[in-house]
């Protein structure tokens, strides 16, 4: 006992257990979200540096159990397109940071991501998917988000989104581009150390929470039409936006 983070009492472990099964939920619907709505609540009962990795373990621990019933659903010959740029421009995107103004940045790119999610709310669309050199601005466009302003996954939403497409395909695929993008991260809070005790015990002790808010999450997908998947997948474009916009401010 003398080894357990001197903040897991009651109140926040129960707070702490909601929050992660709802977010749980809305990412195995969806196949995003789950920082969205995971890091700013923890945030609010610990410090971001003991938030941040304790929702990068359970998200990984998450995508790596959808892979068994997504793998065969996987876009392969899209996220073979994307994951390049999203992976490779990540760092350039950190570096730009120093010649850029990261706050007037942010506002600026979550101002339109917001606009193009009441767009497609609207009803926009491409009559089809975008080919090869769209699938790599994509990808580079999500790699240099998640550098400059930590929020790499609006391009990768919209692409799935903007198009006609199988939304069985777009939630496997969206889960198959965040778990790369997770595991990266991972290992690179790994090589850092930035996984410690607190990390691992609350990461146990929320884990249930996890699997059951995935197993309700894929159940409640499995029921649903592909107009109401489209419109909970487009209101969280909205939502990561707007936050972003206001944390900016």
């Amino acid at each position: 006992m003398d080894l357990l983070p001197a903040d897991i009492t009651p109140i926040p472990f129960a707070l702490s257990f909601l929050l992660i099964l709802v977010a749980a939920f809305v990412r195995a619907f969806s196949g995003f979200g789950f920082a969205l709505l995971a890091v700013p609540g923890l945030v609010m009962i610990m410090e971001p540096v003991q938030a941040v990795p304790i929702c990068l373990l359970l998200q990984l621990g998450a995508g790596i159990g959808m892979i068994p019933s997504t793998w065969k659903q996987m876009d392969m010959g899209s996220l073979k397109l994307l994951l390049p740029g999203g992976i490779l421009l990540t760092p350039v995107g950190a570096l730009l940071l120093a010649f850029v103004d990261p706050v007037a940045l942010k506002l600026l790119i979550c101002a339109i991501v917001m606009a193009i999610a009441l767009l497609l709310w609207r009803g926009f669309a491409l009559k089809r998917r975008p080919g090869a050199l769209g699938s790599l601005l994509a990808g580079g466009s999500a790699g240099l988000l998640g550098g400059l302003a930590a929020i790499p996954g609006p391009p990768v939403v919209l692409f799935y989104l903007s198009a006609p497409g199988d939304h069985t395909a777009s939630r496997a695929s969206l889960n198959g581009f965040f778990l790369a993008v997770n595991a990266l991260a991972v290992a690179t809070l790994l090589l850092n150390g930035a996984f410690g005790v607190h990390a691992i015990f609350w990461s146990a002790l929320l884990a249930p929470a996890m699997l059951l808010g995935s197993l309700l999450g894929h159940h409640g997908f499995n029921r649903a039409d592909p107009a109401l998947f489209r419109r909970v997948a487009i209101g969280l474009l909205f939502v990561t936006g707007a936050l972003g916009f206001a944390t900016a401010l």
